[in-house]
């Protein structure tokens, strides 16, 4: 173990004994927290000294420490970092898609940043946070907006599906907010008048009528899977995402129109 290794252990355990409330004010030797000779003890104490991490003295065993604020600091910004990355498992690309879309699903619309998705997994360079940005993108997944030194990304309908349809089956997806019996017979219920009131209309734009069709569709058969906050962020999303605002204003009132009066969707 070299003399840094050494230094650092000695601060390490001094700020481990000092957060977990099992030290007292006086000072403790540090031949106590490492295997150390009188005189190493001593050169030690002086080095970390001289750097402001400890307050010290010497004593005839060598040399007795206690922690100071800027030894804190240092074992925080440095020795704790270091060690929680070393226990980071690396991630493949695909756990690294899955995190990032997983964190995204409740934040419909949200640009959040690359980095900041995987920051509690592992961490990750800006030109790999564009890389991965770049290939949700490519995938229909996601929305990008990056620049020279930022990357962030909003979950689209598509990226939602993926979620619903490969990560929720992985993982125990137990919702706190589940849609009642009642209320998914009422949603269905409005769901069917939509596509009624969407029959009525010259659209003029078969191929994102039926679009908007099947997604009512998808949006009925996930009443019974998805809890209410993650249904309605996905109805609202799948309704903009296919166009509705843009074909024509009656095609959006047609929704307005279908759940006015209802608390459905509060």
């Amino acid at each position: 173990m070299t003399t840094k290794e050494k230094a650092e252990k000695v601060l390490f355990l001094l700020y481990d004994l000092k957060k977990s409330g099992k030290n007292s004010a006086n000072p403790i030797a540090i031949s106590s927290l490492i295997d150390s000779k009188d005189l190493e003890s001593r050169r030690l104490g002086k080095y970390l000294k001289d750097n402001g991490w400890i307050n010290g003295r010497e004593i005839s065993s060598g040399y007795a420490a206690t922690l100071t604020i800027q030894g804190e600091i240092y074992v925080e910004e440095n020795l704790l970092k270091k060690d929680r990355q070393s226990n980071f498992k690396p991630l493949k690309t695909k756990e690294k898609y899955d995190i990032i879309l997983s964190e995204l699903y409740s934040n419909y619309g949200k640009f959040i940043e690359v980095s900041e998705l995987l920051h509690n997994h592992q961490e990750i360079s800006l030109y790999e946070a564009h890389d991965l940005g770049q290939a949700l993108e490519a995938k229909g997944y996601v929305k990008l907006s990056s620049s020279k030194t930022n990357a962030a990304v909003a979950i689209t309908s598509l990226g939602r599906e993926y979620v619903e349809d490969n990560i929720f089956q992985e993982i125990k997806y137990e919702p706190s907010d589940m849609i009642s019996k009642e209320e998914q017979r009422e949603f269905s219920k409005k769901l069917d008048e939509v596509i009624e009131r969407l029959k009525n209309l010259e659209l003029g734009q078969q191929i994102i009528y039926d679009d908007i069709i099947e997604d009512i569709n998808d949006l009925k058969s996930l009443l019974n899977v998805l809890g209410k906050k993650d249904w309605k962020q996905l109805f609202f999303g799948k309704l903009f995402d296919a166009g509705l605002g843009t074909i024509a204003d009656n095609v959006y009132q047609a929704v307005v129109d279908t759940f006015k009066d209802q608390n459905l969707l509060s």
